[in-house]
């Protein structure tokens, strides 16, 4: 999840060295070993009618993202983050790169939505994740399901706020790296956000098929969706720890706007 095609092509040339061939014997094995090994993504039969491309019955490989889909998704995306100060934050994809993941989600009449790609060597990545509907931890939802739907188990991230709200869908940082000028946005806010570092994070310790996170279980068990009340008291939760962990200085002049951000990156906030 971060800035441009173009600048998000760079980073993962060095941000996934887990995967580089000059150290592939011990990285790769060390971050496949997270996963449970290469191909560990959804089984044969997962499927959701809010999926553009379930996974079909008998294995086979799924339908393709039409054109007039993945145009949708852009539009829908761009739209969210037009002129918004968060941009440089996630990855904009073109309808044409978005025709080649494996899935592209649009709920809630299409205010919230999130990309899955597979990268075809382990990882299956949520990203793009936005969320401008008025239904409060929506888009953090949708990362839930295709955690359970569609075998994510990887996803990158600014800052070392998104990842206290991943870890609670069970996700943990596997590669930090230092903010790197060259690859972010042209345009980003150093005033406002600083130099946050960029989380490579995965989700390990037991497979994706068997992980069950406390909102999941409320939805497995019959209970209700949290409330709008459990929801911020949880993020409230959340915040005091990342202030916690911040040095104080800096959280003083950074931390409330990449408090912001990183609600806007999980979904549970809007762009605008």
């Amino acid at each position: 999840m971060s800035s441009s095609p173009e600048t998000r092509a760079v980073r993962l040339a060095r941000a996934a060295a887990v995967f580089d061939n000059r150290d592939r014997g011990r990285r790769l094995d060390a971050v496949l070993a997270v996963f449970g090994g290469p191909g560990s993504g959804p089984k044969p039969g997962h499927k959701s009618s809010w999926y553009d491309r379930p996974s079909r019955d008998d294995g086979t490989a799924p339908e393709a993202i039409t054109p007039d889909a993945a145009e949708a998704f852009s539009t829908r995306f761009d739209a969210a983050f037009k002129d918004s100060k968060y941009k440089g934050f996630v990855t904009h994809y073109t309808p044409d790169e978005i025709q080649g993941m494996r899935s592209m989600i649009l709920d809630n009449d299409g205010e919230t939505g999130a990309l899955v790609k597979d990268h075809g060597d382990g990882r299956v990545e949520a990203t793009a994740l936005f969320n401008t509907s008025e239904k409060k931890g929506a888009g953090i939802d949708m990362l839930r399901r295709t955690i359970e739907e569609q075998g994510v188990n990887y996803c990158e991230c600014y800052g070392d706020q998104l990842p206290l709200m991943y870890a609670e869908l069970g996700f943990q940082t596997v590669e930090q790296y230092p903010f790197d000028r060259s690859m972010a946005a042209p345009d980003w806010d150093y005033e406002q956000f600083d130099s946050p570092d960029y989380h490579i994070m995965t989700i390990g310790g037991r497979p994706t098929d068997q992980l069950v996170t406390s909102r999941a279980m409320r939805y497995t068990s019959g209970m209700a969706e949290p409330t709008d009340e459990e929801i911020d008291a949880k993020l409230a939760r959340l915040k005091a720890q990342a202030e916690a962990e911040a040095d104080p200085a800096w959280w003083a002049k950074y931390g409330e706007a990449n408090w912001q951000a990183a609600l806007v990156q999980a979904g549970y906030a809007s762009p605008s």
